[in-house]
């Protein structure tokens, strides 16, 4: 799990998560981001290479509908 909460405010959270996006793509890996809440965390994590990502701005929970409709639409 990557350090999200703290990439606008903490000073060593964006080298510790982009650190840690490097090495598992360096691995092989693919990155999860989980619990996504600001437009500048996504922004962050998309720019530094994480994968995939999830949370409150990307999406609010859905039921299986609601979620198979926005694979399909984005919306």
């Amino acid at each position: 799990m990557l350090f999200v909460s703290g990439l606008a405010s903490d000073r060593d959270d964006p080298t510790i998560a982009r650190s840690t996006i490097n090495l598992v793509h360096e691995l092989g890996g693919l990155v999860f981001a989980e619990g996504i809440r600001e437009t500048l965390a996504r922004d962050w994590l998309r720019r530094y290479g994480r994968n995939i990502g999830q949370g409150e701005v990307i999406s609010r929970p859905l039921e299986v509908l609601g979620f198979e409709r926005w694979l399909q639409t984005g919306t």
